[in-house]
């Protein structure tokens, strides 16, 4: 005690009082590290050693014991301490803490100790938990080199998933294949051949209805829960990046999931199918939404169970975006995210769908401000996580967006750039139509319309040979592009202006043969930028009028405010002023680019 007191009083050391103790503590790491190093290492592990016996003695936290007795030299000790650390911090939900322990414990450990690979799991589950899909996918792959067959393939499956969820697309192709092989399945070689499978199964979905005969998981075999799993991972992993083969996998979980009669698996296979029975869009395909939400709200409240009532408004949330219910959207995707940040974990693919959604749905409700914001926090939180998914989505779709409100077209431009490079390159995916709209808007912004238009040809091909346009929300996108970029270039290079508003033309009729809210008034503002460039002025304002109407009532302002300046170009006193003032308001620097990015046409400069 004297000691201590002159150590205080010298400004050498002081204490800390916690719940149940006192602690003493070198003043400075400072003092701590010039003590240290003149301690020879015999001294210095023998103080280790007695200072873990004495704080092993009075119940000392673990992750301590752990650092002392690897100081000591005790590494078996050492270990079995870091482990106890883990779990009390996996329990107590932070779970980068109890990585970083599990790993401590493994490098602590004999390479050959028996129930290694347990650690190594419990390494992975932790992983995957913080939502750190590839250093999962990584840490199943070494725990599965020392796991019996049976467990050897789950692990597998899991690090395939983590792999697919977290947008390492390539690794997780190569994954999910050797998992599929095992049980006598495979993706499809060629998206045409994924539609006519994903077609046949969900004939036979039609057919046999949703009806089924409620089991435990108990009674179920391991082997139909590990194909029920897969196909569940398949069909969430490619969900928002190669939509047929997910869908094919999707109507397989769905047959497999009803027949085996598991609650959970049932409730989960029905909630996706949500989203997925949204993809064609008009009447038919809302009906069934609406029923099947009905089925999934009605299990997911049985089943009780958080994770399962988060991805339900992921889902629902999805569907009502890919409807062009913005409010409906972003209400849904925001109770989704609630739930998910603070009632679950290992959610990282679900939280990064409600947030891709909910921007979007801000995106066509003009709160560009309000996009800007949310978006540079939600890319680093998706970098730190290596979470590829999240951060090239939201490059490629949306963050260039923010750019160009900004008036900042080189920024916008090494967005887009930097997020596809991060990307697989092996087909063409919806990250590459990201790339290919984002791409093309900032040719149009820039004023640049032969840019436009080498940007959508050079990508329209493989567009339509990954079957993409089959979403109806994509086809009605790309179309409504394909046309602004013909008018663009034709407004450029008026020897060509006729083939190229033709063009124009014929993308402006399949949009309006469309079903969906939000596609009339995209075929109005088009068909006023073909009637102005071909000098057909009446005609313009009249469509212009019309557009600006029908943008209102589809929930679409800053659309709305690009086809009233366009009013205002062409002779209406004051509506130029007033739709720069909003788009000024909401976020857009330049009111004047944006307009000739959703208005493009031969307009009065003003």
């Amino acid at each position: 005690l004297e000691a201590c007191a002159l150590l205080r009083a010298e400004r050498l050391s002081r204490t800390r009082v916690t719940a149940d103790r006192e602690e003493i503590e070198p003043y400075h790491d400072r003092i701590r590290e010039t003590v240290v190093a003149h301690l020879s290492p015999e001294a210095l592990e023998a103080h280790h050693r007695a200072l873990a016996l004495a704080l092993e003695s009075v119940g000392a936290d673990p992750e301590v014991l752990a650092v002392h007795f690897q100081g000591a030299g005790d590494h078996g000790r050492a270990s079995s301490c870091a482990i106890a650390a883990a779990e009390r911090a996996a329990d107590a939900l932070a779970f980068d803490r109890a990585a970083r322990l599990y790993r401590l414990a493994l490098d602590l450990m004999q390479p050959e100790l028996a129930g290694r690979h347990v650690i190594e799991v419990r390494l992975g589950d932790a992983l995957a938990s913080a939502g750190r899909g590839h250093d999962a996918a990584h840490a199943y792959l070494a725990a599965a080199r020392g796991a019996q067959a049976a467990e050897q393939l789950e692990l597998w499956r899991r690090s395939a998933e983590q792999l697919l969820r977290s947008g390492h697309l390539d690794e997780g192709h190569e994954a999910i294949r050797t998992v599929l092989s095992t049980m006598g399945m495979r993706l499809a070689a060629s998206p045409r051949r994924a539609l006519l499978s994903m077609l046949r199964r969900r004939a036979h979905v039609r057919l046999r209805g949703l009806s089924f005969r409620e089991r435990d998981a108990s009674q179920v075999s391991a082997e139909t829960l590990m194909r029920i799993d897969t196909c569940w991972s398949v069909a969430m992993g490619l969900g928002i990046v190669d939509h047929v083969r997910g869908a094919d996998f999707q109507a397989r979980h769905m047959l497999l999931a009803l027949r085996a009669g598991e609650p959970y698996r049932i409730a989960r296979a029905i909630a996706m199918e949500v989203a997925y029975a949204s993809v064609p869009g008009g009447p038919r395909a809302r009906r069934r939404v609406e029923k099947l939400t009905v089925i999934a709200r009605a299990l997911a409240h049985r089943v009780n169970h958080p994770q399962l009532l988060g991805l339900l408004n992921v889902v629902c949330g999805t569907a009502a975006n890919m409807q062009g219910d913005w409010r409906r959207s972003l209400e849904l995707c925001e109770a989704a995210e609630s739930i998910l940040r603070d009632r679950c974990t290992g959610v990282g693919w679900e939280l990064a769908a409600s947030h891709l959604y909910a921007l979007l749905s801000l995106y066509y409700l003009g709160e560009i401000s309000q996009l800007s914001r949310r978006l540079p926090t939600l890319i680093q939180e998706a970098r730190e996580r290596n979470d590829l998914n999240a951060v090239v989505n939201l490059r490629t779709r949306l963050s260039y967006i923010r750019f160009l409100a900004a008036d900042d077209v080189a920024g916008a431009r090494t967005e887009v750039r930097e997020g596809i490079a991060e990307w697989s390159q092996e087909r063409f995916t919806a990250q590459h139509y990201f790339e290919l709209h984002a791409t093309t808007e900032i040719a149009l912004f820039s004023g640049d319309g032969v840019a436009a238009w080498s940007a959508v040809e050079r990508s329209w091909s493989a567009l339509e040979r990954s079957l993409l346009l089959r979403v109806q929300r994509v086809y009605i996108e790309a179309l409504s592009l394909r046309a602004r970029a013909a008018i663009a270039v034709a407004v450029d290079q008026p020897a060509e202006g006729r083939r190229f508003l033709q063009t124009a033309e014929q993308a402006i009729q399949r949009i309006r043969r469309t079903d969906a809210p939000h596609a009339v008034p995209l075929a109005d503002v088009v068909a006023a930028g073909c009637a102005t460039t071909r000098g057909h002025t009446p005609e313009a304002l009249s469509l212009l009028e019309v557009a600006v109407k029908r943008f209102a009532a589809a929930d679409m302002p800053l659309h709305a405010a690009a086809a009233q300046r366009r009013l205002g170009q062409m002779g209406r006193a004051g509506e130029v002023a007033v739709a720069d003032a909003w788009m000024n308001a909401h976020g857009v620097t330049n009111p004047r680019g944006m307009t000739e990015v959703l208005a493009p046409g031969a307009y009065p400069t003003t």
